[in-house]
């Protein structure tokens, strides 16, 4: 018995032993842990403030962790307040107008069919770009054109904000009829106005591609070199213009400015008329979209986005002629199918929708017929 009480005791102090000296191990592996957890953050601190000059971290209005230094300050400036920024409209006043120009009773063309078929046919490389690939955009520019002008009765101003050197300029104005008129706005060489360094505009290349197309000076209503600043809210009845018809906004391109821009063309437009933003969405001008979708939340004129496509955006005042575009880009036999309402093909949402209403959008085309195409709408 004493015997067997002896080994019991042996066992019970061997298992005693044990669990003490794993107790200690786990001790010291936490310890190791800690330690190393502090060096970490350590460097990683050290890390992130050398990094800091570099790519600052966007941090709260007022968390001191990421106050300004000197190598950050200019990037800080415009992190003053995170969140939606709200801008002044300067055209909150508005009136859109409410009646069109009436139609002509003999039509013709501002452009010469031979000149305008060259610009559809590849003539628009030969000007410069600054807009992009304008190729789809020339041919849905013609047929919305023809569409006012044959089943609308919708004649106006056709013009652009940011002409830049006149490479979609061109395919605007070639839809344009002679009782239209054509309004150019842009900076030009007085890059001192140009606040966002967004292209750089040349007058005598602009006035070049103009020549291409059989204009002179004496052929615009308005060709302002200025910023779109100094347009007053009703600029175009001040020059005695009608309202637009055909408008294009690729002027500055900070979310003010567009939000700006927006304002200057919707309190221009003729009922039905036809908004073209550029670079919408674009990565390198994001205050583009952010300008817009202000706007289309606030703006005082109510403006419904129809087609999303190749880096512009189109819209319109009226409900009604939203649903018409839409319906004739998306039943026209020879392209039709480049327009999709929905991403279902490619497992995204049912319709495509911004600002409450639904828009088209043209994720894949034939170069070739949509060339074809836009040739077809010249006549």
């Amino acid at each position: 018995r004493g015997t067997a009480a002896m080994a019991r005791r042996n066992r019970a102090l061997r298992l005693a032993r044990g669990l003490a000296v794993c107790a200690a191990l786990v001790v010291v592996v936490w310890a190791l842990q800690s330690a190393m957890g502090s060096l970490n953050m350590g460097s990683e601190n050290a890390r992130s403030a050398s990094m800091r000059g570099s790519w600052p971290r966007r941090g709260r209005p007022n968390d001191d962790s990421h106050s300004s230094s000197s190598s950050t300050s200019a990037f800080a400036a415009g992190q003053a307040s995170v969140g939606p920024r709200v801008f002044e409209d300067a055209h909150a006043a508005c009136a859109a107008p409410s009646v069109r120009a009436a139609a002509p009773s003999e039509r013709s063309r501002k452009v010469a069919v031979e000149k305008a078929r060259d610009i559809a046919n590849g003539g628009y490389e030969k000007v410069r770009q600054g807009s992009g690939d304008v190729l789809v955009h020339g041919m849905v520019t013609a047929m919305l054109s023809n569409y006012q002008h044959d089943d609308m009765s919708l004649f106006g101003a056709v013009g652009e904000l940011g002409v830049h050197h006149g490479r979609f300029t061109s395919c605007l104005f070639i839809t344009a009829d002679a009782s239209e008129a054509l309004v150019a706005v842009d900076v030009f060489e007085k890059q001192n106005l140009n606040v966002d360094g967004s292209g750089h505009g040349s007058y005598h290349r602009f006035m070049q591609a103009m020549s291409h197309l059989g204009l002179r000076f004496r052929d615009f209503a308005l060709l302002h070199k200025g910023s779109t600043t100094d347009l007053a809210t009703d600029w175009l009845s001040k020059h005695h213009i009608d309202p637009f018809r055909l408008v294009s906004v690729d002027a500055g391109h900070t979310a003010e400015l567009t939000f700006r821009d927006l304002g200057a063309v919707a309190c221009n437009l003729a009922p039905g008329g036809v908004i073209v933003v550029d670079d919408f969405f674009h990565p390198h001008w994001t205050g583009v979209t952010e300008g817009l979708f202000q706007y289309l939340t606030r703006g005082a004129v109510r403006l419904y986005p129809f087609l999303v496509c190749a880096g512009k955006v189109y819209l319109t005042n009226d409900a009604s002629a939203h649903e018409a575009y839409a319906r004739r880009l998306q039943s026209d036999a020879a392209v039709g199918e480049f327009f999709k309402s929905d991403s279902a093909e490619f497992h995204g949402s049912t319709y495509h929708e911004m600002a409450g209403v639904h828009f088209l959008n043209c994720p894949n085309v034939d170069r070739a017929r949509v060339t074809a195409r836009w040739l077809d709408e010249i006549r």
